[in-house]
C-alpha cells in the first residue's frame, strides 16, 4: 500500500513538474473594445519555449462582427534565422483563417523563451462581439517533435458610435432649441 501511495505522488509530482514548463500561445490583448468600422491589431505571443522551429495555426472569429484584413509574421521566430512564413487562407464568411505557418530555414537551432510569432488585423464590421480564438495549435522543435502548449484566446467588442447611447431627456432637450431655430429661420426668409 505505502508503494502505491509513493508512485501516485511521483506520477502527481512529475504531471506538475511538466506543466509548469509548458509553452503558451496568448492572444494580446486579451480583451478590446473598438468602433464600428476601425481596425483591432491582436498579437500572438508564444511563452516559455524551448527550441521553437516551426508553428502552424487556425483562427476562428464571428464574422458577423470582425474581418481579418492582414496576417503578418512576428519578429519573435524570424531572429533565430531565416523563416519561410505562409499567411494561410482566409475565409471571412465563414469567420476562419486557416494553415498560418512559420518555419526556420537550415539546421539552425530554434527560438527559446518567448515573443509575437504573428500578428494579425481586424476590422469591425458589425456591432457585437467576437471571441477570437486560436485552434488546432502545432509547434514543433528543431527535431520536428511537437512541443504542447496552453492557448489563451480574445475577446473584442465592436460598438456603434462609440458605445454612447444618448439618453431620452438628452433628446428631449433638443427638441425645443430645434422648435426655436426652425422659427429663427423661418423669421430671416420673410
Amino acid at each position: 500500500m505505502p508503494a502505491k501511495t509513493l508512485i501516485r505522488t511521483l506520477l502527481v509530482m512529475l504531471g506538475l513538474g511538466m506543466g509548469a514548463w509548458a509553452a503558451t500561445l496568448t492572444l494580446s490583448p486579451a480583451a478590446t473594445t473598438k468602433q464600428l468600422g476601425e481596425t483591432l491589431t491582436i498579437d500572438v505571443i508564444a511563452g516559455d519555449v524551448i527550441d521553437l522551429y516551426a508553428w502552424q495555426l487556425d483562427i476562428q472569429f464571428n464574422p458577423a462582427v470582425l474581418s481579418l484584413i492582414l496576417q503578418v509574421e512576428g519578429p519573435f521566430l524570424a531572429g533565430a534565422g531565416p523563416t519561410l512564413f505562409t499567411p494561410g487562407f482566409v475565409d471571412n464568411a465563414a469567420g476562419s483563417a486557416s494553415f498560418i505557418f512559420n518555419s526556420l530555414q537550415g539546421l539552425i537551432p530554434g527560438a527559446s523563451g518567448g515573443g509575437t510569432i504573428l500578428t494579425l488585423t481586424f476590422r469591425g464590421v458589425g456591432a457585437g462581439t467576437s471571441a477570437i480564438e486560436i485552434l488546432n495549435p502545432l509547434l514543433l522543435n528543431g527535431t520536428l517533435d511537437d512541443i504542447g502548449a496552453t492557448v489563451n484566446n480574445a475577446t473584442a467588442i465592436i460598438r456603434r458610435n462609440g458605445g454612447q447611447i444618448p439618453e431620452p431627456a438628452t433628446v428631449l432637450l433638443g427638441l425645443p432649441l430645434l422648435a426655436i431655430l426652425r422659427r429663427a429661420s423661418r423669421m430671416r426668409l420673410s
